[in-house]
């Protein structure tokens, strides 16, 4: 019971914060990727070829947006040092103007290991569509979409050392989605109106660093903490219908994620995760539509 309080602090300061009000962790994509994701205790994986995770994430996004993301992944170890994943992400969106659903995002990747405490790894993510949802015929706002509707590069790095390890990781859109939504298109007493234009919409880089701690470790139950500092490197746009690209001032800058990760191990070939996090500084303006905060579950299979 000692071993659990720290944990039941660290969730309660993350769904009760009232600062919990921009990205959680994974949305954009890198966050989730090998060596950044960064939740394996040193025996977990138990040096196994194949493994297998599926799990489901929730948040909400601004105007308590519902946001589930259900996945599945699979990661195949090549040799000593070398190892191929890839990950299927499903969307459900459900607010006040429509619900939505459908295929969101895959995410290739491959790790290398070296110099022992060393990993490096480069992906892609890949939009299952453009992030032009409609409703009856009408443009939704990105709270709305399934996918930022972006093919983005994902590159990380991360150093690991007993209890502690250091990740980073970049993510660079390398298109732009069709979204066509225009706040102004609705009267100004319209639910639609308080949502962010997003037409034409070109959001900006992210760079991220992670740092965590296995806190506590036992046969059973490992508890991970960390902090996941997220900075949004330039202003995103959107288009007039006149040509004209407007800035969303306020939607570069950072975000300060406190995360807790919970593991319980079923067999030595299986684990169940419980993750948290949600942020304490956070960017003022989230056209994006990313979610607060994230809570998730998933289960570990290797074989």
């Amino acid at each position: 019971m000692k071993n659990l309080i720290p944990l039941i602090i660290i969730i309660q300061f993350l769904v009760f914060s009232p600062e919990a009000i921009s990205q959680g962790c994974s949305d954009a994509g890198v966050c989730s990727i090998q060596s950044i994701k960064s939740s394996d205790t040193p025996d977990t994986v138990n040096n196994r070829r194949n493994n297998i995770n599926t799990g489901l994430s929730f948040g909400t996004s601004q105007y308590e947006v519902l946001v589930f993301t259900p996945y599945v992944e699979y990661t195949r170890t090549i040799g000593k040092n070398f190892s191929l994943a890839g990950k299927f992400n499903y969307g459900l969106r459900a607010g006040e103007l429509a619900n939505t659903n459908s295929p969101s995002d895959f995410l290739l990747s491959s790790g290398f290991r070296f110099l022992k405490h060393f990993t490096a790894t480069a992906g892609v993510k890949i939009p299952m569509n453009d992030g032009n949802k409609q409703n009856n015929g009408q443009p939704l706002p990105m709270n709305y979409q399934t996918s930022l509707g972006t093919v983005d590069l994902l590159l990380g790095f991360g150093y690991s050392i007993k209890r502690l390890s250091f990740t980073a990781g970049y993510q660079q859109p390398l298109t732009q989605n069709r979204n066509q939504f225009l706040a102004t298109d609705y009267p100004e007493d319209s639910p639609e109106y308080k949502y962010y234009s997003t037409r034409n919409y070109h959001r900006a880089a992210d760079v991220l660093l992670r740092f965590s701690v296995i806190a506590v470790q036992s046969k059973k139950i490992a508890l991970i903490a960390g902090i996941l500092p997220i900075y949004h490197v330039g202003e995103d746009t959107y288009q007039e219908p006149d040509g004209t690209r407007v800035k969303l001032t306020g939607s570069q800058g950072l975000t300060l994620n406190i995360t807790a990760i919970l593991q319980y191990r079923i067999t030595s070939s299986q684990v169940l995760e419980f993750t948290a996090g949600a942020p304490v500084i956070a960017r003022k303006v989230r056209p994006d539509g990313l979610s607060k905060f994230a809570i998730g579950l998933e289960y570990k299979i290797s074989f």
